[in-house]
C-alpha cells in the first residue's frame, strides 16, 4: 500500500479492487440520478422534470445500460471488445462498481489495447526512419542519381510511400455514450416541433451548456432553434442572478447551508451532471 501522499495515490482504489480489496462504499457515478431515472423512464418524462438537464438524465441512463453490458460481457466472457472501456474515466466507473474480478478483466483488456497501440506506434517510427534513410542514401549518390530515381518512379507511376499512422481505437464506453447522447438530442429536437412539448420544456430546468450546444447544432433554422436560443439566454440570466446572490451571501447567511446555495445549484445546472 502506498502512503497517502504518494504521487500515484489516486491509483490505490482501483488497484486495490484489482487485488481483491473490498470497496469502501464508493458511490455509483450516477447515484444522484437513481430516483430520477425511476420516475423518468422516457425522454418525454425527463422534459417535464424540474431537477436536471433532460439530456443529462438520458446520458446517465445510457451509462447505466453500458455498465450493465460490461457486466454481462464479463459474466459470459463474450464480446468484451464491444463494451470494455479503455479510457481512465470509464475504467474508473467500472472500478467504482466494487467488483474486483470485473475491474481486473477491464484493466487487462485496456492494457492489451494499449500495448497493441504502442507496438503500432513503434512500427510507424521504424518505417519512417527507414524511408528517411533510403532517401538520404539515394540523394547522397548525387543529383543525377536522385533525378533518375524520381524519373523512374514517375515512369512506373509509383506513388511515394507514405508513413502509416497508428490510431488508438476509441473507448467503447465513450463511443456508446456519445452515440446515445447525439441520438437523444435528435429526438428532443423532433419533440420540440410540437407545441405541447415546447410548453413542457419551458417548465423544466432546461439544458446544460454542453447539451444545449449539441441540440442547437442539430436543430434546423426556424422555430425550434430560436426557441432553444431564447430559452438558454433566459436561463443564463437566471444563473447570473444566482451568482450575484451568492456573491452577497444572502442565502448562505440565512440558512447556513452553502451546499444548497442558489449559485451552487445554478452552477450544477449550467455545467450539467453527465
Amino acid at each position: 500500500a502506498w502512503p497517502p501522499d504518494d504521487t500515484a495515490a489516486t491509483l490505490n482504489h482501483p488497484l486495490g479492487l484489482v487485488a481483491g480489496m473490498p470497496a469502501a462504499g464508493a458511490p455509483s457515478s450516477d447515484a444522484g440520478f437513481a430516483g430520477v431515472l425511476e420516475h423518468c423512464p422516457t425522454l418525454v418524462d425527463a422534459i417535464s422534470l424540474r431537477q436536471a438537464c433532460p439530456l443529462c438524465i438520458e446520458a446517465a441512463r445510457a451509462r447505466q445500460r453500458w455498465l450493465q453490458n460490461v457486466q454481462a460481457a464479463a459474466r459470459f466472457e463474450h464480446d468484451d471488445w464491444l463494451f470494455f472501456p479503455t479510457c481512465s474515466e470509464h475504467i474508473g466507473m467500472v472500478a467504482r462498481l466494487g467488483e474486483p474480478k470485473l475491474t481486473a478483466a477491464v484493466v487487462s483488456r485496456a492494457l492489451s489495447v494499449t500495448r497493441r497501440y504502442l507496438r503500432q506506434q513503434i512500427q510507424v517510427l521504424v518505417r519512417a526512419a527507414e524511408l528517411r534513410d533510403e532517401q538520404a542514401r539515394i540523394k547522397a549518390e548525387g543529383p543525377e542519381v536522385w533525378a533518375a530515381h524520381k524519373r523512374k518512379r514517375a515512369k512506373q507511376n509509383t506513388v511515394d510511400e507514405k508513413v502509416p499512422t497508428a490510431r488508438l481505437a476509441p473507448c467503447p464506453g465513450c463511443a456508446r455514450i456519445e452515440i446515445a447522447e447525439i441520438g437523444t438530442a435528435g429526438k428532443l429536437v423532433d419533440l420540440l416541433h410540437q407545441k405541447k412539448y415546447r410548453d413542457a420544456f419551458g417548465r423544466c430546468d432546461g439544458l446544460c451548456m454542453r447539451h444545449f450546444a449539441q441540440t442547437y447544432l442539430l436543430a434546423p433554422k426556424g422555430l425550434v432553434r430560436s426557441m432553444l436560443a431564447e430559452d438558454q439566454r433566459n436561463r443564463l440570466a437566471e444563473f447570473a442572478r444566482s451568482l450575484d446572490e451568492g456573491e452577497h451571501g444572502t442565502h448562505e447567511h440565512e440558512t447556513g447551508d452553502c451546499l444548497h446555495a442558489p449559485w451552487r445549484v445554478g452552477l450544477g445546472r449550467f455545467c450539467g451532471f453527465s
